[in-house]
C-alpha cells in the first residue's frame, strides 16, 4: 500500500486543519488589509497550529484579482501579445502572489494553502464574501454541481482530456468563464501526496517550496500524468489529487480545492464535511 493511503487520517486531518485556518483568517480580515497581509495571517496561523513547510505557502486574492481579470498564463509563448509593454516576455507567474490590493467593502476573497505535516502535503482553496452578493452565492452553488460531476466522471473512468473538457463544457454552458486555465498548464488539478525530503533551505520559489517541485518533477520523468490538463489522454492513476475547479464572471472568481482519492474502483472526496459542501 502506498504511504499516502497508508496516511489517509493524518492527510485529512491537515486538510481540515488548513480549511479551519482559513475561515478563522477570513474572521480577522478587516477593510484595508492587502492580500500580501491577509497571506501572512494565514501563515501565522498555520504556524501556531504546528505547519512550517508547504507545498506552496498562502494565497490571497482580493475583488477582481479572485477572476484573474487581466492575468496571462505563465511561461504562455503561443498565446504572448506583442506589443506587450506590461508582460514583454512570457512571465514566471509573479502576478499570481499576493498582492498590494487591499480588501474594501462588497469583495470577494480567494485564499488558497498547501501545508505539509510530517512530509504529506494537501492543496486547499477557500472562497469568500466580505459583503454579500447574489452572483457570488450561485457562482458558490455551482461548485457545488461541479463538485459532483468531476467524481462522476471520474467514475466513468474517462481520460483527463475528456474531464477537462466536459467541465469545460459545462461552465460555458453556464456562463462562467474557466479561471484555472490560466495556472501554469492551465491545470483542473494535480497529484499530491508524500513530498521527498529537502536539504535546500526552507524557501519559496514563486510561493512553492523545493520539495514540490522534486515531487511534481519525479512523476513527471516516470509519465505519471500529475497534472489534470486539456492535453492529456492518460486516465486518472491511483494515488491522491488536488482538485480545483476555479470559475469566474467579468469581475469575480471562485474555487474550491480539496483532495479526491481514487484507489482502484474505490473513487471518492477524501471529506464531505468542508466549509464549500
Amino acid at each position: 500500500m502506498s504511504p499516502e493511503f497508508e496516511n489517509l487520517e493524518l492527510i485529512k486531518s491537515l486538510q481540515k486543519t488548513a480549511y479551519q485556518a482559513c475561515a478563522e483568517v477570513q474572521e480577522s480580515l478587516f477593510i484595508g488589509i492587502t492580500e500580501k497581509e491577509a497571506a501572512s495571517l494565514l501563515k501565522e496561523n498555520l504556524k501556531q497550529k504546528g505547519i512550517h513547510h508547504y507545498f506552496h505557502r498562502p494565497f490571497a486574492w482580493f475583488g477582481d484579482r479572485t477572476g484573474f481579470k487581466d492575468f496571462s498564463k505563465p511561461f504562455d509563448i503561443k498565446n504572448l501579445k506583442v506589443p506587450n509593454l506590461k508582460n514583454p516576455l512570457p512571465h514566471f507567474g509573479k502576478e499570481f502572489l499576493p498582492s498590494q490590493k487591499k480588501l474594501a467593502n462588497n469583495m470577494p476573497v480567494i485564499l488558497d494553502v498547501a501545508p505539509t505535516e510530517k512530509g504529506f502535503a494537501v492543496d486547499i482553496g477557500y472562497s469568500f464574501m466580505v459583503g454579500e452578493s447574489e452572483e457570488h452565492q450561485a457562482a458558490l452553488e455551482y461548485l457545488k454541481v461541479l463538485r459532483k460531476k468531476i467524481i462522476e466522471l471520474v467514475k466513468e473512468d474517462c481520460t483527463i482530456k475528456e474531464l477537462y473538457l466536459e467541465i469545460e463544457k459545462d461552465l460555458t454552458e453556464n456562463q462562467y468563464k474557466n479561471c484555472h486555465g490560466l495556472y501554469p498548464l492551465g491545470v483542473l488539478g494535480h497529484r499530491i501526496g508524500r513530498l521527498p525530503k529537502s536539504f535546500l533551505p526552507n524557501l519559496s520559489i514563486m510561493g512553492f517550496e523545493p520539495p514540490a517541485y522534486a515531487y511534481l518533477l519525479k512523476h513527471m520523468a516516470k509519465k505519471n500524468a500529475p497534472f489534470l490538463t486539456e492535453n492529456e489522454n492518460a486516465t486518472l492513476a491511483d494515488g491522491l489529487w488536488a482538485i480545483e475547479p476555479h470559475i469566474g464572471k467579468e469581475n469575480f472568481g471562485v474555487k474550491f480545492e480539496e483532495i479526491l482519492v481514487k484507489r482502484g474502483s474505490e473513487i471518492y472526496w477524501l471529506d464531505d464535511s468542508l466549509p464549500h459542501v
